[in-house]
């Protein structure tokens, strides 16, 4: 209690400068450099109420990311409340989030069962020749691919980038997985299964902003229109139902830190995928479990991340805050911070968030472990299961025009069903090649492999008591 009544005692006194000081009016740059300096000693100071078993630094880059999360949602009220983001709204919501978290110091009990800290095991010699040469492998491998990509950038409308990038990039990246692989076999550390897999990723994601110079597709340039008149005006009107998640955010970092939107907005996804999901592995995982979490990476659709849209980020957080909502049920993480993570997802995409917040605040709520919570939890697996019907239904009864009609009787129809089964079987032309023939196959498998994965994991989360929470977050 002590210790959190000081945190407490910090936030409220840094936020009480910081109000003051937005009040009696002060140069942007000064005023940035306390905005950042707010975040990050927020970050310092509940970092190890959200991270208690891992190392220092650690629980600073995981409270700043949650800081950060916690005043992009306090930015996006603000904003839906009508008040403007800029002058005043650019300081005071950030003086809120501190109070936010002073409350939550005082009142929120520190996780409960906290592991004791948890570092990497000691290396034998041979050990730490493998791990140093695998990652360099890795890093090298990332720097000639995206060496080559950004070579052959161009500014002409081409379909996909494969015919200009040099015939070794595939066979590099594959290398990159199978290092990662072998060395999360070998080598029992988190770190260097962090730094593989963020080079791993980043060889995929980075290689479109590189490659189209100008912006890969036209949304990214309506989003940053969008982004400028924000930053500009300091609202946006009529209030845009979504997207607010990443424009609240792309703005703020774009006052913080001087860069121009445009490549904010160029960089955001491509850069937050490798970083996020690979720290976020490293948060929720023991050394025994890294395995299965990095096998789970070639799950993700890389494919969404390659540029940065709405749906994009919010698949990131989504990613993000499902891989941390894991780390809860193992008592590693506070249940907290998945569900800053969840919301923030769903402020900027609904359809992907709510389901994703959903199905954590089931999984958080049931590891309480009483008749009542159970129930709760279920229920609220349940709404996230429909949850996306549910907001197309809504916004269809409010006149909408979202092409979506609900009809219930189409649940019990093996002609509404068939040519959804139907689209995930695959087909292989008489003339096999290898790429594309492969890609396709994996993509239409991809499905089948999530369920029988799903099915899998949820009958060991029933046996396994200690695992009874990620039961009904893999189900939703």
């Amino acid at each position: 209690m002590n210790i959190r009544n000081k945190s407490a005692r910090t936030i409220v006194a840094g936020g009480a400068i910081l109000l003051v000081l937005s009040l009696i009016g002060m140069p942007r740059m000064i005023e940035s450099f306390l905005a950042a300096f707010a975040v990050l000693s927020l970050g310092w100071e509940v970092g190890p109420l959200l991270l208690p078993s891992r190392h220092r630094l650690l629980q600073f880059l995981f409270g700043t990311l949650n800081a950060i999360a916690l005043a992009m949602l306090v930015r996006g009220i603000w904003f839906y409340v009508g008040w403007n983001l800029n002058g005043y709204g650019n300081l005071i919501p950030i003086v809120i989030t501190l109070g936010i978290a002073a409350i939550w110091c005082v009142f929120i009990e520190p996780h409960p069962r906290a592991h004791k800290r948890e570092n990497d095991h000691h290396l034998s010699l041979q050990e730490r020749i493998f791990a140093i040469a695998s990652a360099t492998i890795s890093f090298g491998a990332m720097m000639l691919i995206l060496s080559a990509a950004q070579k052959v950038g161009t500014t002409d409308a081409i379909r996909t980038p494969w015919p200009l990038l040099p015939t070794w990039t595939l066979p590099l990246i594959a290398l990159q997985w199978m290092l990662l692989i072998a060395s999360a076999w070998r080598i029992p550390s988190r770190t260097l299964a962090t730094l593989q897999s963020t080079f791993a990723i980043a060889s995929i994601t980075c290689i479109t902003p590189l490659v189209y110079v100008i912006g890969y597709g036209f949304d990214g340039f309506l989003h940053v229109a969008g982004e400028r008149i924000l930053s500009t005006t300091g609202t946006l009107l009529p209030h845009p139902p979504y997207y607010m998640g990443q424009y609240v955010f792309t703005t703020w970092l774009a006052r913080l830190t001087e860069i121009d939107i445009a490549l904010i907005d160029r960089w955001l996804v491509p850069l937050a995928a490798p970083i996020l999901l690979a720290f976020s592995a490293l948060s929720a995982t023991s050394t025994s479990s890294r395995i299965p979490l990095i096998a789970g990476l070639f799950l993700v659709p890389f494919g969404a991340l390659i540029t940065t849209t709405p749906h994009g980020f919010a698949t990131v957080l989504a990613i993000t805050a499902i891989i941390l909502a894991i780390g809860t049920s193992q008592k590693r993480i506070h249940p907290a911070a998945p569900l800053i993570i969840a919301a923030w997802c769903a402020l900027t995409h609904p359809l992907i968030g709510l389901p994703v917040a959903g199905a954590i605040l089931a999984s958080a709520i049931y590891q309480r472990e009483t008749i009542w919570r159970m129930i709760i939890a279920i229920l609220c697996a349940i709404g996230a299961g429909i949850s996306v019907p549910l907001v197309f239904g809504f916004a269809a009864s409010l006149g909408s025009s979202t092409g979506v009609a609900l009809d219930m009787h189409a649940l019990f129809s093996w002609n509404a069903w068939q040519p959804v089964l139907t689209a995930w079987i695959p087909w292989v032309g008489n003339r096999y090649a290898l790429w594309p023939e492969a890609s396709v196959w994996i993509e239409k498998l991809l499905p089948w492999m999530i369920i029988v994965l799903t099915i899998s994991a949820t009958i060991r989360a029933i046996i396994a008591t200690h695992l009874r929470s990620p039961c009904l977050l893999y189900t939703s």
